[in-house]
């Protein structure tokens, strides 16, 4: 069980009693990327330290992932997940992306020319 299920308190607490994000446009297929894990610049974090949960999600997202990702490498529900990335947002420390279209598939009359060639061999 994660810890959110084991203490039902425990995410209340980690998002400070908030159950909504100040970005409404975080979904599960957000892409989320922390130019930098470990901030120092006491600037950045306008003057109130990290949490935790913060701090976590900064080291994660060093690459490149999606909401669900972090969502689930914290063993966090979404919500939570997007109360925080939106906290991170705000202080400059996060950046989102769009994620990618969806491809389009192979195109059918390419494909019925292949499946007719490889019939007559």
């Amino acid at each position: 069980m994660s810890s959110g299920q084991d203490h039902p308190v425990a995410d209340y607490v980690v998002t400070r009693g908030r159950a909504h994000p100040t970005h409404r446009g975080l979904t599960l297929t957000t892409l989320l990327h922390a130019p930098v894990a470990e901030p120092t610049d006491t600037g950045a974090t306008r003057g109130e330290p990290l949490r935790t949960e913060h701090r976590r999600i900064l080291r994660l997202c060093t690459g490149l992932l999606s909401l669900a990702e972090v969502s689930a490498h914290l063993t966090r529900a979404p919500a939570v997940v997007k109360v925080l990335v939106a906290d991170l947002i705000d202080r400059d420390l996060i950046v989102t992306r769009a994620p990618p279209p969806p491809t389009p598939g192979p195109d059918p009359t390419v494909m019925k020319a292949v499946l007719d060639g490889l019939r007559r061999l």
